[in-house]
């Protein structure tokens, strides 16, 4: 594939990130002293800024707005974000920022996760990022709305984001889950990407099947949504629910099951690669294929490690996409 920069950039906003620090041991023995067999990895993370870090490798414009708080790991946070090439707008606030650590066990092949919350993240914060996004945000760019909200903010902060996107002419992609999900599929996003647990909790039922999924990714379009991708992580499988004219198309894609190093940056480099992909194909089975294969490559990888183009193209082989056709009078 030969990529050229395209004028229209995308835009990530990041209102939850996290530091996250990846330690590799041998045989994790609680109870006693353990010794990592390599050197520990920190990630500047967050949804939101791992996907511009992943558009970033795939030499794609993007500009990443995140908001951080000033207590030390904040500003150990912000340090590491001054070794990233793309544009990055840091909103400095009062505030603490998160952390994650991840402890990936490759004697018993196990990766274990502890996740910070982030805390006395206001309202008012929100309103820094909103006059950045006004600032940067094109007609023609597209927004990304990724990642957990802090618990201290409303829920209905996606819903303003994405009515702001929308006006400014921008289209919205929506990674997210829970109430803030329930509330920004009434400002209509134009894509909604949500895996395929996070379905169970939103529709409050078991979500188990193909079929199952079908009609989730369905009913979320009803409520707002112009098209849904579901990722199923543990299966290596996506779903695409889309309207081409008058026909609901569901692309499936499905590949082999390799190996995984962690699972840190795997979603983000799927949706990174879908959005690439979007604008260099003109058909939906190979933006899925791209994304599904930068998924591939950072599931091979430790920590939130992203592929160049040509690392993902190496993966574009494993990945099969399957067309079906779905009544869209029938949930």
């Amino acid at each position: 594939m030969t990529n050229q920069k395209s004028d229209k950039k995308i835009i990530t906003i990041t209102l939850n990130p996290s530091l996250d620090r990846t330690l590799i041991v041998q045989f994790l023995n609680l109870g006693y002293q353990n010794y990592a067999t390599e050197h520990s990895r920190l990630d500047p993370a967050g949804t939101g800024l791992n996907i511009s870090r992943a558009l970033d490798k795939l030499d794609f414009n993007t500009h990443a707005i995140v908001l951080i708080g000033k207590d030390a790991t904040g500003r150990a946070y912000q340090s590491l974000l001054h070794e990233e090439k793309f544009p990055v707008s840091a909103v400095s606030v009062e505030g603490e920022t998160r952390s994650n650590t991840i402890l990936l066990d490759t004697g018993s092949n196990q990766e274990t996760q502890i996740t910070e919350t982030a805390g006395n993240i206001i309202q008012h914060d929100v309103h820094l990022v909103v006059e950045l996004l006004r600032e940067y945000a094109k007609k023609g760019d597209t927004v990304v709305l990724a990642g957990t909200l802090p618990n201290s903010l409303s829920p209905d902060v996606y819903q303003w984001l994405t009515h702001e996107s929308h006006a400014l002419g921008a289209e919205v992609f929506l990674v997210t889950s829970g109430k803030p999900l329930e509330m920004a599929l009434q400002a209509e996003p134009d894509m909604v990407i949500i895996q395929n647990q996070e379905l169970e909790s939103h529709f409050n039922i078991p979500v188990r099947d193909y079929a199952d999924v079908i009609q989730c990714a369905h009913q979320l379009r009803e409520e707002g949504a112009s098209q849904v991708l579901v990722s199923f992580p543990d299966e290596a499988k996506s779903l695409l629910l889309s309207e081409e004219g008058h026909k609901l198309v569901v692309f499936k894609e499905t590949s082999e099951l390799r190996p995984q190093a962690t699972t840190s940056g795997v979603l983000e480099a799927f949706v990174a690669g879908f959005l690439m992909g979007s604008y260099q194909f003109e058909s939906l089975p190979e933006i899925l294929e791209f994304g599904a294969a930068a998924a591939m490559y950072t599931a091979s990888q430790v920590g939130s490690e992203f592929g160049e183009a040509a690392e993902v193209e190496e993966y574009l082989p494993e990945v099969n996409i399957e067309e079906d056709e779905v009544n869209p009078s029938t949930p």
